[in-house]
């Protein structure tokens, strides 16, 4: 390519688009620690050995059942898992921080004008980013882990132990339970660096949005929404398989009206809204099947108003600033 033929313009454009690619290179080699720690040699092994000590048993159970020799089968349970919106917690973290990294992406571009939002005049493109990014891991996250840890996970590993005490089993659930604590402080060490970095271009003399600063957050953002797309599929194939196959229905529902206790009346309405985006987004008509089926109708009926009234102030207006990409959800909430 000759330069010479290229317009001015383009020419810039060329120079800023490679020095984001070096600026975003040295940033994944300096945050190559930024995963979720799956570790190596004898603990990938041993994790490895849970997985599949799992996976038979899962599978010799589904057998079991199939003859009617499974002692821990359950009727009333019939192996469905009725504890969706912790699930669908997590899948609105894994969208939110994805959108968190357009927005930054979008924002590196020397083209980037923000979306006419309700909250343009007030916020400038680095405030909306530290607001959003705040959003995310000061209250979507730590919501979602304050219920896990106090709440899903300690419940999980007593109803497996007390049906299988000190088996193999036991012992291979409690590895995965362990890999996904881990997983959890890696989330809270990147979410820790997220907002340290938005914070800066916020507090800065002219809201700097320097390329640099910018690759930085690109980058932690999509190791969290990465990192929790791992625990969400660990998750989905090997605890809440578990946890459907021993907990009867009943117990999961009892357990489940806990949960929503305990995130909290008016918070939950945030909850919500944030899950029905998530599932929106990903369009499986199975997970909006299954949203319409364990929410209420008069909740659903709400979620356009909270949206409007509570989430947008707090987040979607900031996200929407990348214009396009945060789908507002239909009139009838669905």
């Amino acid at each position: 390519m000759k330069l010479s033929s290229q317009s001015p313009r383009t020419i810039t454009r060329i120079f800023i688009s490679v020095a984001v690619l070096c600026l975003l290179t040295r940033t994944l080699n300096a945050s190559a620690t930024w995963s979720c720690p799956r570790g190596g040699g004898d603990k990938q092994t041993a994790i490895a050995d849970a997985c599949s000590a799992l996976t038979r048993f899962l599978a010799n159970r589904r057998a079991s059942c199939a003859s009617g020799s499974d002692n821990t089968h359950n009727d009333q349970n019939s192996d469905r898992f009725y504890i969706q919106g912790w699930r669908w917690h997590t899948m609105s973290l894994i969208r939110e921080a994805g959108e968190i990294q357009r927005l930054a992406e979008s924002m590196s571009q020397q083209s980037f004008v923000p979306k006419s939002t309700e909250s343009a005049t007030t916020l400038s493109p680095g405030n909306a980013l530290h607001l959003a990014s705040d959003y995310v891991v000061n209250f979507n996250m730590k919501g979602l882990h304050r219920i896990e840890r106090e709440l899903f996970f300690p419940w999980a590993r007593k109803k497996v132990a007390d049906i299988f005490v000190e088996n193999d089993v036991d012992r291979a659930f409690n590895m995965v339970m362990n890999q996904l604590e881990q997983d959890q402080k890696a989330l809270i060490s990147m979410g820790e660096s997220l907002l340290l970095e938005t914070s800066r271009i916020a507090k800065s003399a002219t809201n700097s949005l320097s390329n640099s600063g910018l690759a930085k957050v690109a980058f932690t953002s999509a190791a969290i929404a990465s990192c929790a797309q791992s625990m969400l599929h660990m998750e989905d194939v090997y605890l809440v398989p578990t946890i459907a196959a021993l907990v009867p229905a009943k117990e999961q529902k009892a357990f489940n009206d806990k949960v929503i206790r305990k995130l909290g009346l008016l918070d939950s309405r945030l909850y919500l809204v944030g899950m029905h985006q998530a599932l929106q987004a990903k369009k499986d008509p199975i997970e909006l099947q299954l949203f319409e089926e364990y929410i209420p109708m008069l909740a659903r009926k709400m979620i356009p108003w909270w949206k409007r009234s509570l989430y947008d102030p707090r987040v979607g207006n900031a996200l929407n600033m990348v214009g396009g990409s945060h789908e507002d959800v239909t009139e009838n909430g669905k």
